[in-house]
């Protein structure tokens, strides 16, 4: 029988494919069967394949331990040689060494399905390898000090609950790992850090090497705060709550860390998280940043509390020294806030919502209620205030292991400050020598102390009113630009100005001239929000080259809605409100106002119309009815 060449040729072709992918593929050619271990209560158990038996041979391994034995007592590490899958069906426990990691590994681990529980005092109690990449899907651990300290992490609806040492500070982390990735899962009352470490710095590190990312994670009750180091960050649709400890738990020391999340030189992106209830004895009740680009959006931050900066600090100056990477970092540490919500949050000196160094930028973000002892009710710049005996020193310490960077600058715009306190200075804003940049925004209802206080001030398309105290102060040698602006009704008087403002745009008191000659006396005619109402000089009075050109305001109000009324005139306030709108409120009690006012009018009118039509036309018929009828028969 003579077989053609071309078959030859495909048959050669064939067997080189099978054999290549053979080699790219060893699985496909040496996979092994799960194995099944089904003896358990330790993990050497005589009587049928038990757990060390199966692990010597690596590879996937599922644990099906009868119904009086749902625990497996570790006698002693198990060391892998390679890489393994463990699943388990049923509640099962692996426990102990108790003198010793669980695991040792330079390879891949899987586990699923299981409960971990080791109360070694070791480092890696539950895994320990410097190349580890463990896999956590379904798994609870609990009690172990010190659990993973691996190359990456990366854990899918699992559980982690009072580990560490209850009785000692946070020196350990639950996980150690330079990769981790958390997604659907729970951190609740651990003692250790809950994420932190990494590798040890090295002078051939990448800089911003480790990568962390935490999707859609809880986490509560936690002694340590997430430590980042040297990271890039990603958190998503997370809760903090109850972290960290209060702020007189340290007595007379300074707390190290912020109660949820801690970083150092790092990139942090948060977005749709939720801060409630956590705190620190020292710098950020929830967040506290060193070095860092941290960028929050569309999260709130409720009834924090630290001793300065009760929700926030941001030291956005880069560190002195480099210690992590030959590497520097390019990118300027700075603080971004949008569409950000700060309520009820505490600190016991100042900086009630935030306290910062370097740059940052608000913009769509409310601070409501918050309160600060000495000065910043919501913001306070770093310089506002002094930290009492014996903590004098702690700002001090900073300043000399950072460096100034671009320099500091606040900027806030489209933002709502209401109703924050404190006691001496800044009851909304304590900005000291920092210049202050503010612009479509209301600050209004602050109490005790003056509102804003600074000596470097730019505001434009604001309004600040209804303070119980003094609205703006600026300090000797300052300067202060205002322009569109409004101030009225502040308790202890609009202004308290050391300086002549510089008037870049028409602007209103209502009442006296304490803001300076130059900005117009009279009655804004604004309603409940602020907005021009029906008859108000406000209405159109705004110099229209500063609606359009000052970066914080660009053409747009408050809401984002356009400054322009389409025949070259701007409002002078936050909120631009269109005729229409006003006429609306006006005419249905407010029942139409928005976006779709002048449809809801030109509906109404059209409504209206009609109703006379149909009146008119029912006056007529009856009308006619009665001319009509025949005379009644007497």
């Amino acid at each position: 029988m003579r077989i053609s060449s071309d078959l030859i040729r495909a048959g050669v072709l064939a067997l080189g494919v099978a054999a290549a992918l053979a080699a790219a593929l060893p699985g496909l050619a040496t996979a092994q069967p799960v194995q099944v271990v089904d003896v358990c209560g330790r993990d050497d158990a005589p009587g049928g394949l038990n757990l060390r038996t199966a692990l010597a041979q690596n590879g996937q391994i599922r644990i099906e331990c009868p119904p009086d034995q749902p625990i497996i007592e570790i006698t002693q590490t198990l060391a892998l040689s390679g890489d393994a899958d463990i699943s388990a069906v049923g509640p099962i426990t692996l426990r102990g060494p108790a003198s010793a990691p669980m695991f040792t590994t330079s390879r891949h681990l899987r586990l699923s399905g299981l409960t971990l529980n080791n109360p070694a005092s070791v480092v890696g109690s539950i895994v320990a390898g410097d190349q580890a990449r463990i896999e956590l899907d379904h798994v609870e651990v609990y009690g172990s000090p010190a659990a993973f300290l691996v190359r990456s992490l990366k854990a899918t609806a699992s559980r982690f609950r009072d580990n560490g040492d209850p009785a000692a500070s946070p020196g350990n982390a639950v996980v150690n790992a330079e990769d981790v990735q958390i997604q659907d899962s729970e951190f609740i009352g651990n003692s250790d850090h809950p994420i932190a470490g990494g590798a040890w710095p090295s002078p051939n590190r990448i800089a911003l090497s480790r990568r962390v990312e935490i999707d859609k994670t809880s986490f509560a009750g936690n002694v340590g705060t997430v430590l980042l180091i040297d990271a890039r960050v990603r958190i998503r649709a997370s809760q903090f709550s109850s972290n960290g400890l209060a702020p007189d738990s340290a007595k007379e020391s300074w707390g190290c860390c912020g109660g949820a999340i801690t970083a150092v030189r790092s990139d942090i992106q948060i977005f749709d998280s939720e801060f409630w209830g956590n705190a620190s004895p020292g710098f950020g009740g929830a967040i506290q940043a060193i070095g860092s680009r941290l960028t929050v959006m569309r999260s709130t931050f409720t009834r924090n509390e630290a001793r300065a900066g009760g929700a926030v600090v941001s030291w956005g100056r880069p560190p002195l020294l480099n210690i992590w990477s030959v590497d520097p970092w390019i990118d300027l540490p700075r603080l971004l806030l949008s569409r950000t919500t700060f309520n009820d949050n505490n600190a016991s000196e100042f900086g009630g919502g935030i306290l910062f160094a370097g740059e940052v930028v608000v913009e769509g973000s409310v601070l409501r209620g918050n309160r600060a002892r000495q000065a910043g009710g919501a913001i306070a710049a770093w310089n506002a205030a002094t930290l009492p005996d014996p903590h004098e020193e702690v700002i001090r310490a900073l300043l000399d292991s950072t460096v100034e960077g671009s320099g500091d600058q606040l900027s806030i715009s489209r933002s709502i400050l209401v109703q924050n306190d404190a006691e001496e200075e800044g009851a909304a804003l304590a900005l000291a020598e920092t210049p202050g940049r503010i612009g479509n925004t209301i600050i209004a209802r602050n109490g005790n102390a003056t509102a804003v206080t600074g000596s470097d001030l730019h505001i434009v398309n604001s309004v600040i009113g209804d303070n119980l105290a003094t609205g703006l102060s600026v300090s000797a040698m300052g300067i202060v630009e205002i322009g569109n602006t409004i101030l009225l009704r502040n308790a202890g008087g609009n202004c308290a100005l050391e300086v002549e403002p510089v008037i870049l745009g028409a602007s209103l008191q209502d009442g006296g001239t304490s803001c300076g000659e130059g900005v117009a006396t009279g009655d804004p005619g604004l309603d409940e929000s602020y907005a021009p109402g029906l008859v108000s000089p406000a209405r159109d009075g705004g110099t229209y080259a500063l609606c359009l050109s000052d970066p914080l305001v660009l053409g747009v109000d408050l809401y984002s809605k356009s400054r322009s009324q389409g025949d070259g005139t701007c409002a002078i306030g936050a909120v631009e409100r269109k005729r229409s709108e006003v006429l609306i409120a006006f005419l249905t009690f407010g029942a139409f106002e928005g976006d779709d006012g002048a449809a809801w009018l030109w509906w109404l009118l059209l409504l209206l119309a009609l109703l006379a039509f149909l009146i008119t036309f029912w006056r007529r018929r009856q009308r006619s009815r009665r001319t009509t009828e025949p005379a009644s028969l007497l």
